[in-house]
């Protein structure tokens, strides 16, 4: 969404512009003698100006700012709050109710102020605001001047009736080759006049409509000559431009220049038609007996005034002016080029100093270290237009992944200025910390919420000595459309403090794009008010804790605009959670607006609760066991087919006894499992606890029958699989996890996944169930690293870091993992000049055929495929990611237009290589 200010910078940037196309449009035709010249000039400026509109909205174009540069409000820096959330709130990625954000302990006071504004506080608006209403309200009454002229043009033809054949077939042959403009007669005019774009019509006047036809001859000789050069087109022309350049006097000059051009011209060729003289005369009468126009005149067809009358009939009566009917074609083929070539130049100068360029938003400036910390400085901006964002609130939360769970170490938030920047130190002590993990994420009442994301400060550091800028440097925002609602009981009272979640994204076939979760709760009234990314559809959760949960789903106000090619109707089903359950019900989409959507009311309905207890092998209770629930068919089961889970799930804790109880459920099958952690856990308060047994998933069905019936969850037989994480020389190392995912049937029902983390010697020792199906191991490393693995000490290491098992009947292990420190390849694809050569694709292919991938490809951002990951870095290069060492490659690059370039490598672990790859052009292929 475009801001108030970048706005009133266009309108500034437009109306300088327009002002001095104008002036040299208006200042050249004085020069001219013939109204053709000059009609061909005006059509000209028209295009100019409109392209100096377009040219001025698109982002970066206006390179020559007019204007010094403003100095900007510097940001103090805000220091991390060690005591800002306590270490039980672990994991934190809930998202901030909306529209109020609130993100918890370590604001600043500048926050603290704001929020003790009342509520009832009038809104001030400031100066750009202003400035938009006053052209916001000059543009729609020229709307409604227009529409009113519209309404009136058609009422005039309807009320008219047709003209007597004789007349008709004067028209005809006046007109020529084609069918001829309608001529109709109107009681209630004085004069002739054209009317209508798509349908050319000739009104005349019942007081002439008997008179002979060699009379009217030179009037309906006039009205045609409009028509047949187009005057009524570069009205309509002009008209379009009046909703902007309503207040410019320059505007009402050139209109009037071109209204008497245009009557000039069809002046002389009414005056071909008979004598001059005579035709002068009937158009004195016509100014005698003509009444006032129509209030509305204006915005329809030809009217005149009587003080253009009276220079028409002096110009008339000028016997030694010669009047060209129309100019030359190569005459009007220079004056489209010369006033489009200074259109574009004048659009390149803008009144927007150099520190609000839109290009400088893409850049964030570089981090600071000193005895105070380590600050870094990002920016916000408009995901589409690339403005800064005024007024964001970029939530910072610093984490530890020395300890499982990691614990949040403290928040802040930091709001954007007027550059869209934004600050944040992290503490010395902090700092040293190499499991420190950076967690961000942003709001703003306009635009949908950035979930979190982070990565380690290590990583990002090390990127940053590469040429990689932190990934909160720049924080896009996409603009949001508003939801709203009303929650009610099952009696019809408001559902107070309901928790609403909705996910949505602008094009859910961009799977780049993460997507925006956001959540509130109802107020004293059931009401909720949410921000959905505008133009794309959302899921939407109702969560209360005492009645059932619902999800409703949301279609896009214009699906149209990123529908599938094969003309998928849902141009969105690409992804359906689970697996897309037969059993899902499908939905009818609430339709989105685009703007503010009202959804109405919904009515809860109470649900059931299931029951159940938790118990070993032996049959003796587990205490204290978080079981959870997960809805997988039935009717409110809805196939949301966007990359998102299902957020309809219970969580709850067994007694002494081992007994569970759900808060209340929807009918349906669901999957139900013990667990460490809690699924349902919203503001994350409940703590993870270790599993005393090895569980199966089971698949219940809730109903009203079996709802009374207990559930009996049995600990399981099992089996150990074992890891060892080993750097290159053979010592144990740390390192990463690994995930381990089978089904409890051969037919793949009962999903079963666990994520085991190393101790502190890398080592990983857990229970899995006994005889589970279609079993895969996937080991995991950050960018910097490299694994290879083997099933066995005794087994060789292979580069393939994933395993399948059929199913798991006996023990594994230990499964060593042999991590390397990655060396890195940065290509630089420059022409033979050596300038960077952009738009290239990338791919690395080894040697070894083991090594290669079996889909071909690796993740490589800005496309290709390969065996290796690559990332483009901000300079123009590529940074090769988890390269193994010790291995020969060849790497290859293209680009549209070049040859392709090939070349060699090998390297060694940790070692670094930067290289330019020359790239010529294409020969040229013989015709």
């Amino acid at each position: 969404m475009i801001s108030s200010e970048a706005l009133v910078r266009w309108l500034v940037d437009f109306h300088l512009a327009s002002a001095a196309l104008l002036a040299a449009a208006l200042l050249t035709m004085r020069l001219l003698r013939q109204p053709a010249h000059r009609i061909a000039i005006a059509w000209a400026t028209c295009g100019a100006v409109a392209l100096a509109g377009l040219l001025y909205a698109t982002p970066g174009w206006s390179s020559i700012p007019l204007v010094a540069a403003a100095s900007s409000v510097q940001e103090q820096p805000v220091g991390v709050n060690p005591s800002g959330l306590p270490a039980e709130q672990a994991a934190q990625s809930a998202p901030l109710d909306l529209p109020q954000p609130a993100f918890g302990g370590g604001g600043d006071a500048a926050t603290a102020e704001l929020a003790e504004v009342p509520s009832t506080a009038l809104p001030v608006l400031n100066t750009a605001e202003l400035a938009l209403l006053a052209a916001a309200v000059g543009a729609a009454c020229v709307l409604v001047w227009l529409a009113a002229g519209s309404v009136g043009a058609s009422r005039l033809v309807a009320a008219a009736r047709p003209a007597r054949e004789e007349l008709a077939e004067l028209v005809q042959g006046l007109w020529g080759g084609g069918a001829a403009p309608a001529l109709l007669v109107h009681g209630r005019l004085d004069s002739p006049v054209a009317l209508n774009l798509l349908r050319p019509t000739v009104l005349l006047p019942a007081s002439l409509a008997d008179e002979p036809a060699d009379s009217l001859r030179p009037l309906l000789t006039h009205e045609l000559t409009h028509l047949r050069n187009g005057d009524l087109w570069l009205l309509a022309a002009t008209r379009c431009l009046m909703v902007l350049l309503w207040a410019n006097p320059l505007f009402w000059l050139l209109r009037r220049r071109i209204r008497f051009d245009q009557e000039r011209l069809a002046d002389a060729a009414a005056a071909h038609e008979g004598d001059r003289f005579a035709y002068a005369e009937q158009l004195v009468a016509w100014a005698r007996a003509a009444s006032t126009p129509p209030r509305v005149a204006g915005a329809v067809g030809l009217w005149e005034s009587r003080s253009q009358l009276q220079r028409r009939v002096a110009a008339l009566l000028d016997t030694g002016a010669a009047v060209l009917s129309r100019c030359s074609a190569r005459w009007r083929y220079a004056s489209v080029a010369g006033c489009l070539a200074v259109g574009v130049g004048v659009s390149l100068l803008t009144m927007t100093p150099p520190s609000l360029a839109q290009d400088k938003p893409e850049e964030a400036d570089p981090a600071v270290e000193d005895g105070a910390g380590l600050t870094y400085t990002g920016v916000v901006v408009d995901s589409e237009s690339g403005e800064p964002i005024e007024g964001a609130e970029v939530l910072i939360r610093i984490r530890t992944s020395s300890q499982n769970p990691w614990p949040v170490l403290g928040e802040t938030t930091h709001p954007s200025g007027k550059d869209g920047k934004y600050k944040f130190t992290i503490a010395p002590d902090r700092v040293k910390d190499k499991y420190l993990y950076i967690e961000v994420e942003a709001t703003h009442p306009d635009y949908a919420r950035k979930s979190p994301s982070g990565y380690a400060l290590s990583m990002i550091r090390k990127n940053e000595e590469l040429g990689e800028e932190p990934f909160f440097s720049r924080i896009e925002l996409r603009p949001a459309e508003h939801v709203s609602g009303r929650l009610l009981r099952p009696d019809g009272a408001p559902a107070v403090g309901v928790r609403v979640l909705i996910y949505s994204k602008t094009n859910p076939l961009d799977f780049s794009d993460y997507g925006s979760f956001a959540d509130t709760k109802t107020d004293d009234q059931g009401r909720f008010a949410l921000n959905s990314a505008l133009g794309g559809p959302a899921v939407l959760w109702f969560l209360p804790q005492d009645l059932a949960p619902e999800t409703h789903l949301l279609e896009a106000s214009n699906p149209d605009a990123w529908k599938t090619k094969e003309g998928d109707n849902q141009g969105y089903a690409v992804f359906v959670p689970n697996g897309g359950e037969e059993n899902s019900e499908p939905e009818k989409p609430l339709r989105l607006t685009g703007g503010r959507t009202d959804l109405g009311e919904f009515t809860l309905t109470k649900g059931l609760k299931m029951r159940g207890r938790v118990v070993n092998i032996d049959g003796s209770p587990l205490p204290g066991v978080w079981v959870n629930a997960s809805l997988r068919s039935g009717p409110a089961k809805k196939a949301i087919r966007m990359p998102v889970s299902d957020s309809i799930e219970r969580s709850a804790l067994t007694n002494e006894e081992g007994v569970f109880e759900m808060a209340p459920l929807p009918p349906g099958g669901y999957q139900i499992v013990p667990s460490e952690r809690p699924e349902e856990n919203p503001d994350r308060s409940r703590e993870e606890r270790p599993l005393p047994a090895t569980f199966l998933v089971q698949q219940v069905e809730l109903n009203e029958q079996t709802a009374a019936e207990p559930i009996e969850l049995r600990a399981t037989e099992t089996v150990r699989v074992r890891t060892q994480n080993l750097d290159s020389k053979g010592e144990p190392t740390r390192g990463h996890g690994y995930s381990l995912v089978g089904f409890t049937t051969e037919d793949r029902q009962g999903f079963f996944a666990v994520h085991p983390d190393p101790d502190s010697d890398g080592a990983t020792d857990i229970a899995v169930p006994k005889g589970l199906w279609h079993v895969e191991l996937r080991f995991t490393t950050n960018e910097h690293h490299s694994l290879r693995v083997r099933q066995s000490p005794e087994a060789p290491l292979s580069g393939e870091r994933e395993f399948k098992f059929e199913r798991l009947t006996e023990d594994l292990g230990p499964i060593e993992v042999v991590k390397y420190k990655a060396p890195i390849l940065l290509v630089k694809p420059v022409d033979q000049s050596g300038k960077l050569v952009k738009d290239t694709e990338v791919q690395i292919r080894y040697d070894n055929q083991e090594l290669r991938s079996p889909e071909g490809s690796r993740f490589i951002r800005g496309g290709g495929a390969g065996d290796v990951g690559l990332e483009p870095q901000q300079d123009g290069r590529w940074r090769t990611s988890q390269l193994l060492p010790d291995e020969p490659f060849e790497l290859t690059i293209t680009a549209p237009g070049r040859e392709p370039a090939k070349q060699r490598f090998e390297l060694k672990e940790g070692e670094t290589e930067e290289v330019d790859m020359s790239l010529k052009p294409a020969a040229k292929q013989a015709p």
